[in-house]
């Protein structure tokens, strides 16, 4: 509601209101500032953006890019935190494929699975955070690795967080 003052120089002769338009409402509204010599003014929002509420229909997080993720071992209470610019269906379907290299070549993922006899619930990866700068997408990723005090990263995979952080990140 928008209350403005017509008269410039000070009388209370004629003030304004300005208010959405409600059927129905309008009009008892409009007899009791009237009442008060108050000038209703409705507006009517037939912008499209009123009308339309959802521009797009939202993706599956399969399908979502530029994510913080996070895999949880399916028996145990590890995860690992990870952070992808590609759909992130395709990186999960490597880190699964990756246990068919060669020992020597296997993700920290791949060497739980194996040396532990353990599985990642792959249907049910967490979305931790959303951002298409990789920049910003890789301070997040070190931030839930920090956070997470059962995840199985590598501890290089902070090293560019100042360890000043770690006590703030730990409350959090």
């Amino acid at each position: 509601m928008k209350l403005n003052n017509i008269n410039e120089d000070g009388d209370n002769r004629a003030k304004s209101v300005v208010l959405p338009f409600v059927n129905g409402l309008s009009d008892i509204l409009h007899r009791v500032f009237k009442s008060y010599n108050i000038n209703v003014i409705h507006t009517i929002n037939k912008r499209l953006d009123c009308i339309i509420k959802s521009g797009k229909d939202a993706l599956p997080d399969s399908n979502k890019t530029g994510v913080v993720y996070r895999l949880k071992c399916k028996d145990c209470d590890a995860c690992y935190v990870g952070q992808t610019k590609r759909h992130l269906a395709t990186r999960v379907k490597e880190h699964r494929s990756d246990i068919s290299k060669r020992e020597g070549n296997w993700s920290v993922v791949s060497r739980h699975r194996a040396s532990l006899f353990h599985d990642f619930d792959w249907s049910k990866v967490d979305i931790l955070h959303q951002e298409q700068h990789l920049h910003k997408r890789e301070v997040a990723e070190m931030i839930f690795i920090k956070r997470h005090h059962n995840a199985i990263n590598l501890q290089t995979d902070t090293d560019n967080l100042p360890g000043v952080y770690d006590p703030i990140l730990k409350n959090i």
